[in-house]
Parts: structure tokens; sequence; C-alpha cells
């Protein structure tokens, strides 16, 4: 296992995603607005974090409604990592239950 401790990644995750306290008032209108950018800047990280935990979902055949499906796509080697990377899928599609091109359908799973 390796240790992100020593690179300092938790002081980059507590800093990134905590806001801190500031004393407001109406006198002083810039920390009021460097605190309405950190909080617009803490709205758009969590809801990046959000999409992350998105809930599973299946591409189906539109005709017969089986999973049993591909699509076109390429895959390129990944020197660092000994390993092939998909690099983009296309629009074609097939499907192996009924045997023809088809479109897919997003569902959840």
């Amino acid at each position: 296992m390796i240790s992100l401790a020593g690179r300092g990644y938790a002081a980059f995750v507590t800093k990134s995603l905590t806001l801190r306290p500031v004393e407001m008032s109406l006198e002083n209108s810039s920390v009021s607005e460097s605190l309405a950018a950190e909080t617009e800047i803490f709205r758009v990280r969590l809801a990046r974090m959000m999409k992350l935990v998105r809930p599973p979902v299946e591409h189906a055949c539109i005709h017969c409604g089986s999973i049993a499906v591909t699509r076109d796509a390429w895959a390129e080697w990944h020197v660092g990592d000994q390993v092939w990377a998909l690099a983009e899928t296309f629009d074609f599609a097939f499907c192996h239950e009924c045997h023809r091109e088809t479109k897919l359908v997003e569902r959840p799973a």
C-alpha cells in the first residue's frame, strides 16, 4: 500500500474542501466577496464529487432490450501503466441478441 501522508495529500484534500471561518462586516466588502468566491469554489468541487458517485447504469438494445451489446472503439497502449486504455468510442453499436446494428439506451442497472 502506498502512503500519501508524507506527500501532503491529506493537507491538500482538507484545505481544498473546507471553508475557513471569516469575520464578516458591512465595512469590509472584500471579505464578503472573498467568502462568496470561496463558497462558489466549494460548491463546484462538491458538484464534481457528486457526479463521481453516480448510480450504476446499463446500456441496452433499443430493439430487444438486451444488454448483450458492443460499440466500436479505439484503444491506445499506455506505456507507463502497461495497459490498453479506451481512447475513443463511436456511434456504431451492435446487439448480439438480435444480431443487428442498434441504438443504445441507458437505464438504471
